[in-house]
């Protein structure tokens, strides 16, 4: 992989890829959501050919023109910066007619085998923490404390008084 490699993907925008299917709108034209999708999808598919896996992590795009169902679009992803495992994209999609947006996107180069054990080890801790706090608060709910106070209206020298229990939750 280097700088100014190009990989492209192309889709005929179909009724699942508009604003009203995915919830961002409420026309039947290709959603946003849809063509930052595909842009990302291209510039996943530069590394993935490359034999390297990635997260995104950074997209700022502008959706310039509406296009309708059936008409073929293509988003195109271009190295820009390669820094260490971080690899930065021109994104641009474009019809029949041209562009239909543009934008930046980040992605950083992964072992996804230890990506993924270090997110299960991070679900388990999760579940480990919740957990305890569960055992915590139900502990907690059970205990009496005894509660002492000190007084200046009672100056008998002695230590502080018991005032009873109070219940913790």
């Amino acid at each position: 992989m280097n700088v100014n490699d190009i990989f492209e993907v192309t889709i005929t925008v179909q009724e699942s890829d508009t604003a009203i299917a995915h919830k961002s709108g409420g026309l039947p034209v290709y959603a946003t959501p849809a063509m930052i999708a595909l842009m990302e999808n291209a510039a996943f598919m530069l590394l993935k050919n490359d034999g390297k896996d990635s997260v995104g992590t950074e997209m700022n795009v502008k959706h310039t023109r509406a296009c309708l169902v059936g008409t073929e679009v293509t988003a195109k992803a271009t190295v820009t910066s390669i820094n260490g495992n971080w690899v930065n994209f021109n994104v641009v999609a474009t019809d029949g007619k041209g562009e239909i947006g543009n934008g930046v996107h980040t992605r950083y180069i992964i072992d996804a085998e230890k990506f993924m054990n270090k997110l299960s080890k991070m679900k388990e801790l999760d579940a480990d923490i919740a957990k305890w706090e569960t055992e915590v608060e139900t502990l907690i709910g059970e205990t009496n404390i005894l509660v002492f106070a000190q007084s200046n209206d009672i100056d008998d020298g002695k230590e502080p008084y018991y005032n009873g229990t109070k219940k913790v939750k």
